[in-house]
């Protein structure tokens, strides 16, 4: 069994559970002032040491991001008509 899908660890003082056994996560840095933006170095530190696989970060980049969308029927900025915002 691979370590993702089963581990606990200790972050921020709390117990997180990692079970999904394969699900899609997001990145995100929860920055509450502007200097905090993009501050991912504790996640990605976490989901390093649990050998998390880079391909279910949906935000890793762009493109996966945008497939992401798309496998939903969902579509990109790029390939919304002006009007439909």
């Amino acid at each position: 069994m691979k370590k993702y899908r089963i581990i606990e660890k200790i972050l921020c003082g709390k117990r997180i559970d990692f079970s999904c056994g394969g699900c899609y996560v997001i990145v995100d840095s929860d920055a509450h002032f502007c200097d905090k933006i993009g501050a991912f170095k504790k996640a990605e530190a976490l989901l390093k040491d649990i050998d998390f696989p880079e391909e279910l970060i949906v935000n890793a980049d762009l493109e996966r991001f945008e497939n992401f969308l798309r496998l939903r029927g969902i579509k990109t900025n790029a390939e919304m008509e002006p009007d439909e915002d």
